[in-house]
């Protein structure tokens, strides 16, 4: 099943504790007196939603100015959140994929109230989550006109206000202006169907509909001259374009190749010129390693060649005192120590050998450096060549091909406007054989009759299961299943699509009834939808349809068996999907269906919940 449950509605704010109203599958009954806050929650839904207009400003809102609707999908379960200030003009934030205790771990996305199809907005995405797949076009007027099927079309059938269920204008049209009725109609075309206007032909002659609908001559004539006009205009710009009718795609795609094909050569040279100088720096990395090699052995030479200078010149002095006891020296036989005597020849042979290994690294180490310093030259080299290459490549790019391309485009452009014109010729002179047509018919009849769009939006609804769904609906709720119910959809005097019970009007009961009919038909438009495999949504959120019996012009009456039925026919239809029901009444605690529904009361004083707010709201300390 496409589409989501309301699952919890949170309003919060910095200084008071966070209020909220909890749902379930099937029917949700939100029960208790007026002035409890049942309307206020309702409009906090259908403001998420995108509604302009923010809920009403109560006393005991004061300190709330955020909203926040958790859903979950019906396909996976998965929960999401909605949430829009109440303080802010500000866009509904979306948290995907969490509940509302988790959202903080969600980055929100940003979905601008309004509808449009280029930028993230609570309409597509709701409409996407009903199964809808966009754009979606909808006739707007007589002429052709389209415009885009939003979530407002929808909302006005799923968000049931008060004063809508018992208006006497017809509740296909609700929210609609009086300019609106063609849109608002097929827009439940649409809903009924599956087919939208997008295929529909828009006319840009509206004018020549009007004519021949009232056989006005003059403007017939006028639009012939102004379409002559149009024609000899545009086969004297084709002769201006006569010259850059020569073939340029082939040359022009040639070129356009060609540049690409640099462009690709030119990356690849760049990428091997950095591995180039990447490689000319390693080098020289290792020639100034080496450098300092060289350096470290003529030091270690040096040092050597020291060891054997001292040696020498210490052998030719003659020791006063005995170096190992201190005595004075008479002759060396008399202080012969037992002690190890250094070799002084061995240690200057050692010497000598470990500078000659030493002089055989230099010798290595100059010839490795000699590499290095070729290898940095060849490098530099192909560095310069690669750096040639580019710049010739760059050159024919910015000095040739692109100039070329440039003409060649300008030649492209004025073959494509000649052939637009072509074919602006080609449609002129359909529209002016047209033209002539309607001149004709117009001068020997007047006043056709025309087909009505409208009247053929009717027979198919009046075709469809909807009316025998209605009907087994509305005998489930009002009628006895013993009376037959017949339902008919018809054009009322203000041109709208409206609907009649057993031959009556529905305009034409009270407001109590018409509140439940209301009811009824947008239940049974989603249960219709849902039989068809039509987009649409599963849930259905109505404000106070009882309520509409008290105090009527009419002195209606609504019996305790009335009031069950509509309360188990909701409980039955939409145990599957989702019905939210604010209400005064409430379901009698020995009925069976007491324990089905989820109910919560608001009972306006200090037992149980006062209403949506406490009647004290509770600040935060």
């Amino acid at each position: 099943m496409n589409g989501f449950k309301i699952t919890k509605l949170v309003v919060t704010g910095a200084t008071v504790k966070p209020v909220s109203l909890l749902f379930s599958t099937g029917l949700n009954l939100v029960t208790g007196p007026s002035n409890t806050g049942k309307t206020y929650a309702f409009q906090c839904i259908d403001y998420i939603f995108g509604n302009s207009s923010s809920p009403k400003d109560i006393p005991e809102g004061k300190g709330y100015d955020t909203i926040f609707l958790e859903i979950q999908s019906n396909s996976d379960k998965t929960s999401s959140v909605y949430s829009r200030s109440l303080v802010e003009e500000n866009s509904i934030l979306y948290y995907e994929g969490v509940t509302y205790e988790n959202k903080d771990r969600k980055q929100p996305i940003n979905l601008i109230e309004k509808h449009d199809l280029k930028k993230p907005n609570i309409s597509s995405d709701l409409l996407r989550k009903f199964g809808f797949t966009l754009p979606i076009k909808i006739k707007k007027s007589s002429g052709g006109a389209k415009v885009s099927f939003s979530f407002r079309y929808l909302s006005p059938l799923l968000l049931i206000k008060e004063d809508t269920m018992i208006q006497e204008r017809s509740p296909i049209y609700t929210g609609a202006s009086y300019t609106d009725r063609t849109q608002r109609a097929h827009a439940f075309k649409f809903l009924m169907t599956g087919t939208d206007d997008s295929e529909l032909e828009e006319k840009d002659n509206d004018k020549i509909f009007r004519a021949k609908k009232t056989g006005n001559l003059e403007i017939l004539e006028q639009l012939f001259e102004k379409e002559q006009q149009k024609l000899l205009d545009a086969e004297q710009k084709e002769i201006s374009l006569a010259p850059y009718l020569n073939d340029v795609n082939d040359v022009f795609l040639s070129v356009q190749t060609k540049i690409g094909e640099l462009n690709s050569e030119i990356i690849d040279l760049e990428k091997e010129q950095k591995d180039t100088m990447n490689n000319i720096k390693y080098n020289n990395d290792l020639h100034y390693k080496f450098t300092l090699l060289m350096e470290q052995y003529d030091t270690d030479i040096e040092r050597l060649k020291f060891i054997d200078e001292g040696t020498f010149l210490l052998n030719q002095l003659r020791p006063v005192k005995c170096p190992h006891c201190g005595e004075t020296l008479i002759n060396h036989t008399e202080h012969n120590h037992d002690k190890t005597v250094i070799d002084v020849e061995q240690a200057l042979y050692a010497c000598e050998v470990e500078i000659n290994k030493i002089q055989d690294n230099i010798m290595e180490l100059k010839e490795a450096s000699a590499t290095v310093n070729e290898t940095i030259q060849n490098l530099s080299e192909d560095f310069s060549s690669k750096s040639e290459l580019i710049r010739t490549k760059k050159n024919d790019i910015t000095e040739f091909l692109q100039p070329k391309l440039e003409t060649l485009n300008i030649e492209f452009q004025s073959k494509l406007e000649h052939e637009r014109i072509v074919a602006d010729i080609l449609l002129t002179n359909e529209r002016i054989v047209e033209l002539q047509k309607l001149i004709k018919e117009a001068s020997t009849k007047k006043n056709a009759v025309y087909s009505s769009e409208v009247q053929n939006i009717i027979s198919t609804i009046n075709n469809s299961r909807l009316i025998n769904i209605f009907s087994e609906n509305l005998k489930a709720v009002i009628f006895d299943d013993t009376e037959i119910v017949n339902v008919e959809f018809f054009l009322n005097d203000d041109t709208e699509i409206d609907y009649k019970i057993n031959n009556k009007n529905r305009e034409s009961y009270g407001k109590g009834y018409r509140s439940l009919i209301v009811s009824v038909f947008y239940a049974s438009m989603t249960l219709f939808c849902e039989e068809n495999e039509l987009p649409y949504s599963p849930f259905l959120v109505l404000d106070s349809p009882i309520n509409a019996f008290r105090d009527t012009v009419e002195r209606e009456q609504l019996s305790n068996s009335t009031k069950n039925k509509f309360f188990n026919f909701l409980n039955e239809k939409f145990k599957n999907k989702q019905v939210i029901l604010f209400e005064n009444d409430t379901i009698d605690k020995n009925d069976k269906l007491y324990n089905k529904v989820n109910i919560t009361y608001f009972t306006r004083n200090d037992t149980g919940r006062y209403g949506f707010f406490p009647h004290n709201t509770d600040k935060l300390s």
